[in-house]
């Protein structure tokens, strides 16, 4: 990265459908293996696709298609389209919405989760779907009307806004369309856009379907297409080409944005360039050495590197007689380099036909892969270097055997795509950098899927255990934070919990209940209510292992400790090691101030992950943190007045105190009190706090206990709530509140407009009784015990789901891409 300009654009995302392979993995294990994927055609086949019979007996009717599966289908719902419009569709603008779709997945991303604008530019083939199918149905034409039928999605001029529109997305949408280059010329504006601050992320691609499809095609004399459906590039017997389908997006973010945001990293364009021929060349479907050689010249400039890094060229490599060695003579002219034999000349036309305008999407999708596996493929179809290339005396080798690509590190590559009528294309790419490993901190993985539909979970559960078992060395920890952040939550919910990939494939696999919870979400997401509990509820190592995995834990719990020992004169960071005496979290201060700062660490940890309260509810010790999060007085003043709090606590109550938890109503309760003992909280309609003397307490266990009421002492060496506490404190800094409802559980005490000094010590006088609530909340608890999360369906009415559990990442991990 020491040669980067500042200028660098990171591929984080890819996605297509090409012949013979139904996404981009399958796609590179058949390139790997140069194979042509082309299909050859049975009689069968052809009478299936209402071939004629006079086609199908002309000598000259070429047998072999390239063939793209489910053409014919599409995810119509997912998009919010009608069926009715969906059969009206041109299949190009079908796939190329699913594709791009994937491709946004495939970075980690979902649109509505992505900070910035997302811009689409690609480009589509001619709609022979339209023509070939729509307009050889005259009553259909009468029905819907011309203009209708070409806005659904039937015309070159709506592809990108269509996308743009369905996903939401408010970047640049522009179409591109320079014949047989538009997809490497999207990329080309995809990168302009990106260095322009148009775009925070970019959709660059195309596609081409021909319609109908899985056809033979007519062979004539003088033509560019092969007279035997073979493609042979740079071949010394190349006789042409084949138009076949396909379709390809990548998606694109400034390097520095994708270092930032640990995205999946693929490689990284360090420079395009885009001219024209203008009129040097023999006519205007031929390509010029000039113009290509140029273009590659500027693309070179604009990265700011020499040919001699380069060594691996994807060339358009048509497989014509013509066009082959006018590139290559192009390519040779461009690198100017005394090298021999040392960049590798490839093509992806011979594996899988011409795709027309999503041809050099297709050339850069392999030439990343090829960067990812460190492989030279071979060419498809190679029998031996056409007699029309001056191999001897240019830096190329060309081969019909792929090989390590160990030769160059960092690894660099170009690739050209040229279009008819003289628009031309060029790329530099590089591999991506190492990514920084990062700690996987959880002893297991909550693995977080969701579909439409139980059929279509199932499915996903399987792709996920197949794309762990292709990719072993995946970590794990990266594909749960990728599947929690980068995905649509849908309906239909699982959550597998795997320790290992082994163990996630099985439970993928088999859906074991005991480890997988399957579920359907509401439909409308229930208010997030923070409770904030009091104090009591420390223990040994409390919040230890969070400290260690949470960025925003440690540092707000690293803030606290500061304070604590400005305010306090105590260690805090020793008081919560795991190592520390029991016994010394018995003291007022220094419970009150490690409940205090941990429940603090904790909520600041949910909102840096995301989850935003509607509501906050503190009960005692907890108001505080409520009336802090709500901005009502800074951490330090709310620690002042938690220190402060405590310090009265114990004078008042005695070093002899004591608090218990009773599960007896109130009414129950205070008849059994003696006058060293008062109530210091109703938690809820059967549960109560008292608190008094060490040994009234014990002789009220005894009492309790011969009428076989268990009771729970609270590990705190003072009294709560109670006493004469008439000293007030310093006075407090107000500030703004958050736009949010926050409340404490005392009947007398809402912390809104009580933030005075006066209520500071008013606070350590009443019982405290928790308040009635209604409405549809999902309550988060922001300590480690359950005392406030279990108490609170008790005490509101409305839905009972309390769910409660830390997150398990606070920065962005490594998205991977999955499947």
């Amino acid at each position: 990265m020491a040669d980067f300009l500042g200028t660098e654009i990171a591929i984080v995302g890819m996605a297509g459908r090409f012949p013979g392979a139904a996404d981009v993995d399958a796609f590179w294990e058949r390139i790997a293996r140069g194979d042509d994927c082309l299909d050859d055609l049975s009689e069968a086949d052809l009478v299936a696709r209402n071939v004629a019979p006079s086609t199908r007996q002309d000598p000259h009717y070429v047998r072999r298609s390239g063939i793209v599966d489910d053409v014919d289908r599409f995810d119509a719902g997912f998009f919010g389209i009608g069926a009715r419009d969906a059969s009206l569709m041109d299949p190009q603008h079908r796939l190329f919405y699913e594709t791009a779709w994937e491709a946004i997945e495939s970075a980690g991303y979902v649109p509505e989760r992505f900070d910035g604008a997302i811009g689409v530019f690609a480009g589509c083939g001619m709609n022979t779907y339209l023509v070939n199918n729509l307009l050889t149905h005259p009553g259909l034409l009468d029905q819907v009307g011309w203009f209708l039928l070409r806005h659904t999605a039937n015309d070159k001029d709506f592809l990108t806004t269509g996308v743009s529109y369905r996903l939401d997305l408010r970047g640049p949408s522009v179409n591109v369309q320079t014949a047989c280059s538009t997809s490497l010329v999207a990329v080309h504006l995809a990168v302009q856009s990106l260095l322009s601050m148009e775009s925070d992320m970019a959709l660059a691609g195309g596609v081409t379907i021909e319609v109908p499809h899985g056809v033979g095609y007519q062979y004539l004399e003088g033509e560019i297409l092969a007279p035997d459906g073979r493609c042979r590039a740079f071949d010394a017997e190349s006789a042409g080409t084949v138009l076949t389908s396909g379709v390809g997006v990548v998606a694109l973010r400034r390097l520095s944005d994708a270092l930032r945001d640990r995205d999946p990293i693929l490689a990284v364009v360090r420079g395009t360039a885009v001219n024209n021929d203008g009129r040097r060349k023999v006519g205007y479907l031929a390509p010029s050495v000039d113009g290509h050689a140029d273009v590659v010249r500027e693309a070179l400039a604009v990265a700011g590197l020499s040919s001699d890094s380069i060594t691996l060229v994807e060339a358009h490599g048509t497989g014509t007689a013509v066009g082959d060695p006018i590139e290559f003579a192009a390519l040779t002219a461009a690198f100017a380099s005394d090298r021999r034999a040392a960049c590798w000349l490839g093509s992806i036309k011979p594996n899988i036909g011409h795709l027309d305008t999503g041809a050099g999407v297709a050339s850069l999708i392999k030439v990343v892969q090829a960067l990812r596996h460190e492989y030279k493929p071979p060419l498809a179809n190679f029998t031996a270097p056409s007699e029309l290339l001056d191999l001897a005396n240019s830096p190329f080798v060309v081969s019909g055997q792929g090989e390590p690509w160990t030769d160059q590190s960092p690894r660099r590559a170009g690739i050209s795509s040229l279009g008819v009528g003289g628009t031309n294309a060029h790329v530099i790419v590089e591999e991506a950098p190492v990514p920084v490993p990062t700690d996987t901190g959880l002893a297991v993985q909550p693995l977080s899927l969701s579909a439409r539909s139980d059929a279509a979970l199932d499915r996903v559960a399987h792709d996920l255990a197949d794309h762990l078992e292709r990719h072993p060395g995946t970590d794990l920890a990266d594909v749960a934070f990728t599947l929690a952040t980068g995905r649509r939550a849908h309906p239909r919910r699982r959550v597998v919990i795997a320790r290992t990939h082994a163990d996630a494939i099985e439970l993928l696999r088999s859906g074991d209940r005991k480890r997988t919870v399957d579920d359907r979400a509401a439909a409308t997401a229930p208010r997030v209510v923070f409770l904030f509990p009091g104090g009591g509820s420390q223990y040994v190592g409390m919040g230890s292992q969070l400290d260690q995995r949470f960025t925003t834990f440690h540092e707000t719990r690293r803030a606290g400790v500061d304070l604590a020992r400005r305010f306090a004169g105590i260690d805090l960071g020793a008081l919560l090691s795991p190592s520390v005496d029991p016994d010394a979290l018995r003291d007022p201060v220094a419970s009150l101030a490690a409940v205090f700062v941990t429940e603090v660490a904790l909520a600041r940890q949910w909102m840096a992950l995301g989850v935003e309260p509607d509501a906050i509810v503190g009960h005692s010790l907890g108001e505080y943190v409520a009336a802090l999060l709500a901005d009502v007085f800074s951490f330090e003043d709310a620690m002042r007045l938690v220190v402060a709090r405590a310090r009265l606590m114990g004078r008042a109550s005695g070093a002899n105190a004591a608090m218990l938890a009773v599960p007896m109503t109130e009414h129950e309760l205070i008849p059994m009190l003696d006058s060293a003992i008062s109530l210091a909280a109703v938690n809820a309609h059967d549960e109560c706090v008292v608190s008094g003397a060490g040994d009234a307490i014990d002789a009220l266990v005894a009492r309790l206990a011969a009428l076989d009421i268990s009771s729970t002492r609270i590990p705190l060496n003072a009294g709560g709530s109670i006493g004469d506490a008439t000293r007030t404190v310093a006075p407090l800094r107000v500030e703004s509140h958050r736009h949010v409802d926050y409340c404490g559980t005392s009947d007398r005490s809402s912390i809104l407009g009580r933030s005075s000094a006066g209520y500071g010590a008013l606070r350590s006088r009443f019982a405290l009784r928790s308040r009635r609530r209604s409405g549809d909340h999902a309550r988060a608890r922001t300590r480690p015990d359950a005392d406030l999360i279990r108490s609170s369906p008790r005490s509101a009415t409305g839905r009972r789901d309390c769910r409660a559990a830390p997150r398990q990442r606070q920065h962005r991990r490594h998205v991977v891409r999955i499947g």
